[in-house]
Formats: C-alpha cells, sequence, structure tokens
C-alpha cells in the first residue's frame, strides 16, 4: 500500500509540473534585469546585507580566509557607506560625513556578526538628528 501511494504521488507530481510551470507569468523586460544598486542604500539592514553580499562575492574572487575577509567586509563597509554619502542615496540623504562613518561602522558590526542589527538601530535613533520637511 505505501509503495501505491508513493507512485500515486509520483504520477501526480509529474502530471502537475507542466502546469506550475507554465502558469507563472513574467511581465515583459523583468526577467532579466539586475538589482538597483540604489536600493542597498534604502536602510542600515539593506546596506549591512549588501556589505555580506558583495564580501562573500569578493571573499571567492580574492579566495580570503579568516581575518583577511573580516577587513575586506569591513573596508568594503566603508567604502559603499561613503559612496551612499557621496550619491546622497537612501538613509544618507542629506546628513553630514561623520554620520557615514557612523553608518558604515554600523553595517561593519552587523556585517561580521558581532552586534544585533535591532541594537545598533535603537542607538542610532538616539543620537540621529530628526529631519525637518
Amino acid at each position: 500500500m505505501k509503495n501505491f501511494i508513493r507512485l500515486l504521488m509520483v504520477l501526480l507530481t509529474a502530471l502537475m509540473l507542466p502546469v506550475m510551470v507554465f502558469a507563472q507569468e513574467v511581465a515583459a523586460g523583468v526577467a532579466n534585469v539586475l538589482p538597483d544598486p540604489s536600493t542597498w542604500f534604502l536602510s542600515l539592514a539593506a546596506l549591512a546585507g549588501a556589505v555580506m553580499t558583495v564580501t562573500q562575492w569578493l571573499k571567492n574572487v580574492l579566495e580570503s580566509k579568516g581575518i583577511q575577509t573580516k577587513l575586506l567586509s569591513w573596508l568594503i563597509a566603508v567604502i559603499l557607506a561613503f559612496v551612499g554619502w557621496f550619491l546622497e542615496l537612501g538613509i544618507f540623504a542629506g546628513l553630514e560625513w561623520y554620520w557615514a562613518a557612523i553608518y558604515a561602522l554600523s553595517a561593519g558590526l552587523v556585517a561580521n556578526s558581532i552586534v544585533d542589527l535591532n541594537l545598533i538601530q535603537g542607538i542610532l535613533k538616539l543620537f540621529k538628528p530628526e529631519k525637518n520637511g
């Protein structure tokens, strides 16, 4: 009986798989679009995720290990933060340069799993000036 049920499940899956594949709808011109890098700067969480993504890619390219990867992660956090500040993207729009350094430090701490994201965001809310307008 067990074998009959397994055979039935395999047959149902084989019959339904083409229907599920062809039922997907993809908008024209969306399938091969690269992610927009400006979304990396919308929040501290997005910046930390971008730091981790770029670090993992460069880690494989440069074949770094251990402390080299940690230093690479910190360097990428600083570079991305100051690129976002220079171009005034997302969270960096209208901020002073030292806030870019603070966000770089925060993204590096989160990306290297030293501090939790919620703790960093709470601390930044205490000190970051509110934008008027």
